[in-house]
């Protein structure tokens, strides 16, 4: 069997060499430079081929065999760079699919670590509001015991004051009821204290006798701003001093001899007008 290797090195010699005719001598080429290759026709090509020579015909053959050799070596890169596209395209959607899973798993972890700090805002944002309803509360509290005190000590000023009031009362009533009894002794014993005149005397005196003068009455000033109404009113004291002291002054003018009634001894007039101031007093007084 003959050796191969002449064979091969002849055949790799002549296909160098129709490389070397091909690129024009240069060989280092780069591969996408052999989809932009074009083999140029030689020029007995514009001629009718029946006018071809001999050697024109075997340079058009080989013109042929360079034509189909570089279109395999087109068809050849061009299967090369579709087998290399696809492989990137898979390349791509893999590590596609690969980057949107890990970006998944992100936006995953993302949700849930807001998820916690939103959990974490809303009770830290509780524990603020729970500090300022139980502030709010405090200060409410201390509000109303503050209200409450102030509350219970006027009531505590109100029932001494009620119950003193009720004292006066009592002592009041005990006073005005002593004073009426008396008032009405002198009314009913007016008669017996001037039984020695004569009885049409008596009745002129005892017209005068409840004859009282006209003295005008003065409004007293109410406190209203007093904190318990029960208490005594510093103003009734002194009204009720000028409004006694104008009574007397119009007694003055009624005890006058001028007034006296025709024919009454004087020392019975005197005694008269003690009785009536003494009895004007008390009335006062109740």
């Amino acid at each position: 069997m003959p050796s191969l290797i002449p064979v091969l090195f002849q055949l790799s010699d002549a296909r160098h060499r129709g490389l070397m005719d091909m690129m024009g001598g240069v060989l280092e080429v780069k591969k996408e430079d052999i989809l932009r290759m074009v083999i140029p026709q030689p020029p007995f090509m514009s001629k009718p081929d029946a006018l071809w020579s001999e050697e024109e015909r075997k340079q058009f053959k080989e013109y042929e065999k360079k034509v189909k050799e570089l279109n395999e070596e087109r068809d050849k890169y061009r299967k090369s760079l579709e087998a290399e596209l696809k492989k990137l395209q898979n390349a791509i959607q893999e590590n596609t699919q690969n980057f949107d899973e890990h970006l998944k798993r992100l936006f995953e972890r993302r949700v849930k670590a807001e998820m916690v700090i939103n959990q974490e805002e809303l009770k830290i944002n509780n524990i603020v509001f729970s500090l300022l309803l139980d502030e709010e509360l405090s200060s409410r509290e201390q509000f109303l015991n503050n209200y409450l005190q102030k509350k219970q000590d006027e009531k505590t000023k109100t029932s001494e004051a009620i119950q003193k009031a009720r004292e006066d009362l009592d002592v009041f009533k005990e006073n005005h009821d002593t004073l009426v009894a008396e008032d009405k002794v002198l009314d009913r014993s007016f008669k017996k204290e001037f039984s020695d005149i004569s009885g049409h005397q008596v009745d002129v005196l005892y017209k005068l006798f409840k004859r009282r003068p006209r003295v005008p009455k003065q409004k007293t000033q109410t406190e209203v701003n007093t904190l318990v109404p029960y208490g005594e009113r510093p103003g009734s004291g002194k009204l009720n001093k000028e409004t006694f002291a104008q009574l007397m002054k119009s007694m003055d003018e009624l005890d006058n001899v001028s007034n006296m009634p025709e024919g009454l001894d004087p020392s019975v007039w005197e005694h008269f007008c003690a009785t009536r101031r003494a009895k004007v007093e008390n009335e006062y007084k109740v």
